[in-house]
């Protein structure tokens, strides 16, 4: 047991300090030969209600109208598997075409005719120039005709074959655009498979079979047994807010084996949260999550856990015995008997909360007292 002692002057500590050590004195911390852990006591929760730790509505990612159902009620699924597959004639269509101008565009882009045959009559044109020169020299282009024509020739040519080259780069771009439309839309047709983005299973089905879903609408709902969350109420008188959250829980329930007989199960979980909200009669809402263990698989393939939400059953919260309420009992005997002493100040003893009040009228006796030894 930790015991606080302080060595002040009584005119010195004002009352804030006082009551600022009595709180911190009351909070317990035992067993500093055993890992300095904070002292715990256990505490009945009360309407305890275990539901599923991960639930997922599964939206339609396209729309359309649900063709076959790949999963049944209440079946295991995996990650990534199919559990249904759409159908839109729209989109159908929007493919088809789609493939078609892919092609063409395709067909366009690889066709260089035009190209090749551009790009051999402006070599043409400006060999013939090169040989007139070769033979003639460099002549004077506005007194001969003939080296007139040639150079229009080559300047024709240049301009064919850069008209050719740009609509050559045109259709390979529209090439590359038919592409992106074309995965576009095979995007949108993958879409038509709704796949499961978790291993657990399928215990709701919103859409049969026919009916038709828009992007976004809930059409199954998926979920998972290897984490469950338990919400229950704790009394505020026993357990503070930020003193229950992070603690351990203990679960129990029991359950009848082969023989009839009554077997107690348990499991561990943390608390994970608790509602800042009061509920009637000082109590507040606590999320417990809990880890469940697979007991092993049925003969039709679906697993056996040890734990399912609806279940009965009785919880404990290892709550720190600092927030214990003074007027709750101490059964384990965690917070300390003795007083703390304060040396010039009133000593703090368990279970008690002085006021305000009492604290100034103790403190001018101290003072008084401490007057009373100077002037002897």
């Amino acid at each position: 047991m930790i015991r606080l002692a302080m060595n002040v002057r009584p005119a010195s500590l004002p009352i804030t300090s006082v009551c600022f050590w009595m709180l911190f004195a009351s909070v317990v911390v035992g067993g500093q030969g055993e890992g300095d852990r904070v002292n715990r006591i256990d505490v009945q929760a009360s309407q305890c209600v275990v539901r599923y730790g991960t639930e997922i509505d599964l939206p339609a990612l396209s729309d359309g109208a649900v063709t076959q159902w790949a999963v049944g009620r209440n079946q295991v699924v995996v990650e990534n598997q199919v559990i249904v597959t759409l159908t839109n004639d729209r989109l159908t269509r929007q493919r088809q075409t789609a493939i078609e101008r892919l092609r063409l565009a395709r067909t366009q882009a690889e066709d260089t005719t035009t190209l090749d045959h551009a790009e051999a009559a402006m070599a043409a044109a400006k060999e013939e120039l090169r040989r007139y020169r070769n033979r003639f020299g460099e002549p004077d282009s506005l007194a001969n005709p003939a080296f007139r024509a040639l150079t229009q020739v080559v300047s024709q040519a240049q301009r064919q074959y850069d008209q050719a080259l740009a609509e050559h780069n045109a259709a390979e771009q529209l090439w590359r655009i038919r592409e992106s439309e074309l995965a576009e839309i095979d995007t949108d047709c993958l879409a038509l498979q709704l796949r499961s983005p978790i291993d657990g299973i399928l215990v709701d089905v919103y859409r049969d079979g026919g009916e038709w879903a828009e992007r976004g609408q809930p059409i199954a709902k998926i979920v998972s047994l290897e984490h469950l969350t338990v919400d229950a109420l704790i009394s505020q008188q026993v357990v503070g807010r930020s003193h229950c959250q992070g603690c351990p829980v203990s679960i129990r329930w029991d359950v009848a084996d082969e023989g009839g007989n009554r077997q107690t199960r348990r499991l561990d979980g943390v608390v994970e949260s608790v509602d800042p909200q009061w509920l009637p009669g000082g109590y507040r809402r606590i999320h417990v999550d809990v880890a469940n263990q697979l007991i092993g698989i049925g003969h039709d393939g679906i697993a056996d856990w040890m734990l399912y939400p609806g279940q009965d059953i009785r919880m404990t919260v290892a709550v720190m015995s600092p927030t214990l309420h003074p007027s709750t009992p101490d059964p384990l005997g965690t917070v300390s008997s003795a007083s703390i002493p304060l040396t010039g100040q009133p000593a703090v003893r368990r279970g008690t909360m002085p006021s305000r009040a009492s604290l100034q009228a103790e403190i001018r006796l101290s003072r008084h007292r401490r007057s009373s030894e100077i002037l002897r």
